[in-house]
This record gives C-alpha cells, sequence and structure tokens, in this order.
C-alpha cells in the first residue's frame, strides 16, 4: 500500500511539474590518457549528488582538479549507479548521420538503416595547424545564463526556486512571438521557440549550467534580441480547500539587443532586470552617470542593478567577430554588382565601370593588414572572392591597395605554414573556370 501511495504521489508530481528539472547528479570520466592518446577504457567514476549550490564553471573546475584524489572525492554524497558509455575511434562516416545544424550527411538511406547519429559541433579552435576554411553554411549562437542574484530584490515575495527561459525574437512590440529557432532538447521537435535552464530548489542566487543553442537567422536586423524570463517555480501543491497556486510565476525579464552598430555582440553581459515587460523595451537606454533610463517607464528589480549575467559563443561561416573583418564586408558590398555572383574569385561577374569609393571604405580596406592569421584562414574563399570583386569594380588608385591586402593575406597563410590552402583555393577556381567555360 505504501508504494502504491508513493507511485501515487509520484504521477502527481510528475503531471505538475513534469516540464521542470533539476540537477541530480554527476560524473566525469578522462577522454584522453596522459599520452594524448584516445582513452577507450576508463570507466566512469563514482555519480556524486549534486550541490545546488556549487554548480557554477569555478566549482566543477575545482573538483575536477581534485578528481585523482580519493581523500578529497571521498567527502562526497554518491548515488547507487553507474554510467556506461563505449567511446570508440570512428574510422568512416556512419549511415544516417546528421550534422550539428541536423542536416543529412550523404549517404543517408532513406528510410533508415540505422539510429540517426547526431555530429558534435566542433567550436573553433586558435591552433593554427587545425583551422580550416569555412566551405559550409553554419550560423549558431551558444547562449550560457550563468547566474542572477536575487538575494536583495524586494520586488517579488516569493522568488527562490528560479529557473531561467531563454527565447529568440525580432519584435519588442506588446503581443510579439518568439520565433522558432532554438534547438530542442533530445526527444522533443528539432526547433522550439523556447528553452530552460534547471530549476535550482530554494536557492535565491541560482548558479546555472545550461547551454542554450539558437539558429541564427542570416539576415539578422537591430530588432532581433534575446528576451530572459526568470520564473519561480511552486514545488508543492496546493493543501485541500486551499486556493489552486499556480505552478510558474514570472518574477522578472531581461533582454539583450543581437547587434550593436550592425555587430553581432558576443562578449559576455551583464544585465538589469525588469519587474515587468513594458512595450518598446528595446528603446529603453541607460542615460550615463547612474541618471536613470531613457524610454518607456519599466520598473526594475534591486535599484537597476546588473543582477544577470549571461556569456554567448558564436559558431557561424557567414557571421564574425572580428570587427576588421566585419567593416570590411560591411563597406565593400555596395562597390559590388547588384545581380549576378555577389562576389569575386571563382564567381566573378563581369566588370562594371570603376566605383568611386569613401574615405571609410578605404580604411576598413587597409585594417585587413590586422586581421590575424586565423581569421584569415577561416574566412579565405570569402575573403579573397571579396577583394577580387572590389578589384573588379574600383579604379586604379583603390585597386593598388586592393592588391597589397591580397599579397598581405596570403604571404599571411603561406608563412603559417598552411599553403595547402592556397593550393586548394586555386584548383577550385580553375575547376569552376573550365566548367563556366564548356
Amino acid at each position: 500500500m505504501a508504494s502504491m501511495n508513493a507511485w501515487r504521489d509520484g504521477d502527481k508530481v510528475a503531471l505538475r511539474l513534469g516540464t521542470f528539472k533539476m540537477p541530480f547528479g554527476w560524473c566525469a570520466r578522462p577522454l584522453f590518457k596522459n599520452s594524448g592518446n584516445l582513452d577507450t577504457e576508463s570507466d566512469f567514476s563514482p555519480i556524486y549528488r549534486s550541490d545546488e549550490k556549487k554548480l557554477g564553471e569555478s566549482e566543477f573546475i575545482r573538483l575536477l582538479s581534485d578528481f585523482r584524489k580519493p581523500e578529497k572525492m571521498n567527502k562526497l554524497t554518491t548515488i547507487p549507479g553507474n554510467v556506461s558509455v563505449q567511446i570508440v575511434p570512428m574510422e568512416v562516416t556512419l549511415p544516417n548521420s546528421l550534422t550539428p545544424a541536423l542536416e543529412p550527411v550523404k549517404p543517408f538511406p532513406n528510410p533508415p538503416t540505422h539510429e540517426p547519429t547526431v555530429e558534435v559541433q566542433e567550436f573553433p579552435c586558435k591552433h593554427i595547424d587545425d583551422i580550416q576554411p569555412f566551405v559550409s553554411y553554419c550560423n549558431h549562437l551558444y547562449v550560457y545564463p550563468h547566474n542572477l542574484n536575487y538575494e536583495n530584490q524586494k520586488s517579488f515575495s516569493r522568488a527562490r526556486n528560479l529557473v531561467c527561459s531563454v527565447e529568440l525574437r525580432d519584435s519588442d512590440s506588446e503581443g510579439a512571438t518568439s520565433l522558432c529557432a532554438i534547438y530542442g532538447r533530445p526527444g522533443s521537435g528539432a526547433l522550439t521557440t523556447q528553452m530552460s535552464t534547471v530549476v535550482l530548489h530554494h536557492n535565491t542566487v541560482p548558479d546555472w549550467g545550461d547551454e542554450v543553442k539558437i539558429l541564427l537567422p542570416h539576415n539578422l536586423s537591430s530588432s532581433h534580441h534575446l528576451l530572459f524570463t526568470f520564473s519561480h517555480v511552486a514545488i508543492e501543491a496546493a493543501k485541500a480547500g486551499k486556493k489552486d497556486v499556480p505552478v510558474e510565476t514570472v518574477v522578472g525579464y531581461s533582454w539583450l539587443p543581437l547587434t550593436h552598430k550592425g555587430r553581432l555582440v558576443t562578449e559576455a553581459q551583464t544585465l538589469p532586470v525588469a519587474a515587468h515587460l513594458p512595450a518598446k523595451y528595446l528603446s529603453i537606454e541607460p542615460l550615463g552617470l547612474g541618471k536613470g533610463f531613457a524610454g518607456p517607464e519599466v520598473r526594475w528589480v534591486d535599484n537597476q542593478k546588473n543582477v544577470f549575467h549571461v556569456s554567448m559563443r558564436l559558431v557561424s561561416t557567414v557571421l564574425n567577430s572580428d570587427q576588421h573583418l566585419h567593416n570590411f564586408f560591411q563597406s565593400s558590398s555596395s562597390l559590388l554588382p547588384l545581380t549576378g555572383s555577389s562576389s569575386g574569385g571563382c564567381g566573378a561577374s563581369s566588370p562594371r565601370s570603376a566605383q568611386p569609393i569613401d574615405i571609410d571604405t578605404l580604411k576598413n580596406l587597409k585594417a585587413l593588414h590586422a586581421l590575424e592569421v586565423g581569421t584569415i584562414i577561416a574566412f579565405f574563399p570569402t575573403l579573397l572572392n571579396q577583394l577580387f570583386g572590389v578589384l573588379l569594380n574600383v579604379g586604379p588608385d583603390v585597386a593598388t591597395n586592393v592588391t597589397r591586402v591580397m599579397v598581405h593575406i596570403i604571404d599571411q597563410v603561406y608563412e603559417a605554414g598552411r599553403d595547402d590552402i592556397l593550393s586548394s583555393y586555386n584548383k577550385v577556381c580553375r575547376l569552376h573556370s573550365i566548367t563556366t567555360k564548356k
């Protein structure tokens, strides 16, 4: 009877709170041996109980630094059970594989002959020998809601079991809805409109460790932004005879425009939180010197203090975080033909009459000398094509500067020992030329 009652209680709780998750436990194992080779034999550690007050990145780094010290790890509470994961090097592409963007990788038998396998997203590396030019479309933004400090807030009577929901929107008008551009969790739809963090029980200073993956639109505008909604989750249902308690109560909003002066914002941010969400909230701007904000009237939590910390990571072959490269692409686009190919090089259109070039565009062109070699390699085909396009559509004086930049870029790639990239680009251009003539 006791077990049946427990099952019924659990079923009721699942129906009420099934969409929310709490940290339960964690375990770890080395991925590589001390020699640097892939470790295919080691077992996972015991499952350690998650301490909701020690979920921050710095805490996990400290725990992992003590990972091989039994005298310290034995002090942690363990959970009965074990985790078994097979790790093997893959020599060939598995059938029915999907890219991180959920695009099928050929060959992709249909109907499927295997369970779908999703490739892990590789973040851009900094080692020159491992960087490859971008040759396929990818436009992902990873968002990390880190922490919220509600310890001193007085706007809400209950704000303890806190969860953060992330949305991507393209309007701040009243009644605006979120875009279906967030990758869902396994088992749910491919893309959804919202993703929530875990819930940290009775914690007014939650430190989340969640990652939200967003498919960015290719045509970002100044109205695209991230909207963060903070909610208190009522763990216990109302007792018999009492008024029903809503499961989720909103206790604040914060927002972050994705672009600033036409450039994608990728730096970590600390933001204030509003107690409500007014229409046209994107027009709210700080006046500076602690004089408040301009725009619609808004009631701030904790006296406008920046209590929310969030960071982002861009993985994109079409957007970049380098200011010099961004400025050049923005200013040089007006010099290219409006029809046909948008770039020169392999797909160059016929040159048109020389276009006048303004001082800013010339300055942005010369600033390409300051590009890091890693950025040059990653955007090499696109950058060289764009330079060829500009070269065909400007006068001789500007063409001289374009040629100098091209020589510098090619020299940087060669000096980095990546002449394989130059050979590949030359080969592709020749093949394109032969195909075009045919």
